[in-house]
């Protein structure tokens, strides 16, 4: 008798358990909805093109990296990689690029340097 009693009191528990976690799950996807209204996200318009490449013709004269530290709870070390050119005009400047990207480059190379959004898009070795 009082093991049925137990029973019937833990099957009572984990009822109103479930029911209270459904009612706080429903509480809080109601209110993420409600912020969603009143904020929706950005959308993404796909017909954005990316902007045309800049050409120039240019020389390799420098390759370097960088190790910088980034966080402050849990810091880690980034290397960055740097490839520095010099324009036909004389003017030099220096690129930020991919790390699968730097050693293909070699100092003295001579080529288009292709840059979309003042970023690498691309570099063809002149013959």
């Amino acid at each position: 008798m009082f093991e049925e009693y137990l029973l019937l009191g833990a099957f009572f528990l984990s009822f109103i358990f479930v029911i209270t976690l459904a009612i706080w799950i429903f509480k809080i996807t109601q209110k993420h909805r409600k912020e969603l209204k009143k904020n929706p996200p950005k959308q993404i318009n796909l017909d954005d093109t990316p902007s045309e490449p800049i050409l120039k013709k240019v020389t390799v004269i420098n390759q370097y990296c960088n190790t910088k530290v980034v966080g402050i709870k849990q810091p880690k070390a980034v290397e960055e990689f740097f490839i520095a050119f010099q324009e036909s005009d004389g003017n030099t400047f220096d690129l930020s690029v991919p790390e699968e990207c730097y050693d293909g480059f070699e100092i003295g190379q001579k080529g288009t340097l292709s840059l979309v959004d003042g970023k690498l898009y691309g570099f063809e070795l002149e013959e």
